[in-house]
């Protein structure tokens, strides 16, 4: 097998070493920074390592065989997993050399240890169900891993899910070895000190270790190998272009003051040129009549991970018949183009539909909003035509946290003036929670 040591960045050698030894002090470790400081690589190495040394430890009698370790990766969402945490662990388990020692499954998502049984899990805590009936068939659950940590609900969310999976408590301390139970968190830092995961991690917890890492932290000579050339200039140029932006996404910093929620929105000019070279088209619509109704069209151009606004129609008091009107008008007359709507108008939908447009309603899951409001935020722009769509514009402009009594930016989204910014989340909701769902063709 190969050493773990090598692959990884020298800002976790330190926990790392203490971690391989069982003498790690902390019941949690959160790791934070910005992109490509390797965190999740960090774990996707860690987590199988740790539980075949947990194995061998069994063989050896350093452990007994009721603290064998199983391992919990957690996503707030968990359609996001396959993707995210399940690649990462599946690239450690190559990068270790030990592909014939671990089978996966994908239904449900899981790898397991061949020579023991002991199995990772991946799931998430959109359902709280799924997550109660994980049961460890042989051992214990050891470690546990919540990648994008802003995106849980709060300490109260992860403390519940840590009873649950850690109610059989520590393994017992046998040859000067302690299998104590971890909770590993990664995280991208959120711009403002408003969200819960930044003054959480300012708390002075003593069962807590905090290590923050840069892609700054990784051998000069190795960058190029290890993040990519076009990575490193792209990092390069945002320092140079927007400083603020750089020190946020590369280096992890908190820097946002200010309670404007989408802070990539950027007004520009889009010409029917470049529109004709758009991917995609996508569009979306949130009902209303005393509030506005609100339709988009969008494109979510992936290489750059920009979106772009350049179409609207915001009217109040707006009809279905007119509304389906100008659609067709905004359209050209074509009924095909897929259209994303909120679900909550189950009646318009049909109505619509009737009428030959290709449309269906958004899927409500807990805490959508929420997480399609940061995804939004999180990408590199958000592009809005203001001669296109004013109206647009001057709502996403205007989009601000809500204050406290004292008048300080929580990290609440409003619940006024919120038409366009939840039309956009429906209109994008294929990107946000991708393989969700497709149009009939």
């Amino acid at each position: 097998m190969i050493d773990p040591r090598e692959m990884i960045s020298p800002a976790f050698n330190d926990v790392y070493d203490s971690l391989v030894r069982g003498d790690f002090e902390y019941r949690h470790l959160w790791l934070k920074g910005g992109r490509f400081s390797l965190k999740s690589s960090f774990m996707g190495l860690i987590i199988p390592f740790l539980m075949m040394r947990d194995a061998s430890w069994v063989e050896q009698g350093i452990i007994s065989e009721s603290s064998l370790s199983n391992a919990v990766v957690l996503r707030k969402f968990g359609n996001t997993s396959r993707e995210s945490t399940f690649a990462q662990i599946e690239w450690g388990i190559r990068k270790l050399g030990v592909d014939e020692l671990w089978e996966s499954t994908l239904a449900p998502l899981t790898y397991i240890y061949r020579p023991t049984g002991q199995k990772i899990y991946f799931r998430g805590l959109d359902d709280a169900t799924k997550t109660k009936s994980i049961k460890a068939s042989i051992g214990r659950f050891v470690y546990v891993w919540y990648e994008e940590l802003e995106e849980f609900n709060g300490m109260p969310e992860i403390r519940k899910a840590n009873q649950s999976f850690f109610r059989g408590g520590d393994g017992l301390e046998e040859k000067g070895f302690h299998l104590k139970n971890v909770c590993f968190c990664t995280y991208n830092p959120p711009l403002t000190m408003a969200s819960w995961v930044n003054e959480e991690a300012a708390k002075n917890d003593k069962t807590r270790k905090v290590l923050h890492s840069t892609y700054l932290d990784i051998p000069e000579k190795k960058r190029i190998a290890w993040i990519g050339a076009d990575a490193l200039e792209e990092a390069e140029a945002l320092k140079i272009k927007d400083p603020r932006a750089y020190r946020h996404e590369y280096l992890g910093e908190v820097v946002g003051t200010s309670g404007a929620i989408f802070k990539n929105l950027s007004a520009e000019t889009i010409d029917d040129d470049q529109i004709r070279k758009f991917p995609n088209v996508l569009t979306g619509i949130d009902w209303g009549f005393g509030h506005p109704f609100v339709w988009l069209k969008v494109c979510y151009e992936k290489q750059t991970d920009t979106i772009y606004v350049y179409d609207e129609i915001v009217e109040t008091e707006l009809l279905n018949k007119d509304a389906m009107r100008l659609v067709r008008e905004h359209n050209k007359g074509d009924r095909k183009i897929g259209i994303i709507a909120d679900s909550a108008e189950k009646k318009s939908i049909l109505e619509w539909r009737g009428k030959g447009f290709n449309i269906r309603g958004a899927r409500k899951r807990k805490n959508s909003e929420k997480y399609g409001i940061k995804w939004i935020a999180g990408r590199t722009k958000l592009v809005v035509d203001p001669a296109r769509c004013p109206k647009a514009y001057q709502q996403l402009s205007q989009y601000e946290f809500v204050r406290d009594k004292e008048g300080r930016f929580t990290d609440q989204l409003p619940k006024l003036n919120d038409d366009v910014s939840d039309c956009l989340r429906y209109t994008l909701e294929n990107q946000i929670f991708p393989m969700a769902f497709s149009f009939q063709k």
